[in-house]
């Protein structure tokens, strides 16, 4: 799936820098998009995932990966002072917001998995240390 992903990452940058935003002649009117026709967390996960999987800093912190322990963790940020207003100009909650609800969706998914006998979910103060720890590195 990588491959995949980075084999059109690449072939994306190419048309971009060669024609501009790829339209109609470019990619076929079902591929091609119009400034009105994309909602900006689309355009911050394109960004985003082609960034990433170019050993880049993201920009508007929409790629998240696993600790050790499988909760979510975020990939390193482009200046990270200012995240929250490119999020903001793109209509996006905030990053603290959006590690919230990842949080939440990974809880919600633990929830539904059969836990071991032996073996307790985490408590809101390790997760808590957890996203506190992933947030830091993060920012860096």
């Amino acid at each position: 799936m990588k491959a995949l992903h980075e084999s059109s990452a690449f072939r994306l940058k190419e048309m971009i820098g060669a024609h501009g935003r790829p339209g109609i002649s470019l990619v076929g009117d079902e591929a091609a998009v119009t400034g009105e026709d994309v909602a900006g967390w689309q355009l911050a996960l394109l960004q985003d995932r082609v960034r990433t999987l170019s050993s880049k800093p993201q920009s508007y912190s929409t790629q998240f990966g696993v600790d050790g322990n499988g909760w979510p963790m975020l990939f390193p940020i482009e200046d990270s002072s200012t995240v929250n207003e490119r999020r903001e100009r793109l209509e996006l909650n905030s990053l603290e917001k959006h590690q919230e609800q990842m949080i939440k969706q990974e809880r919600k998914r633990r929830a539904n998995v059969e836990q071991p006998v032996n073996q307790a979910p985490h408590s809101d103060a390790h997760v808590s240390a957890s996203l506190h720890q992933g947030l830091q590195c993060a920012l860096r």
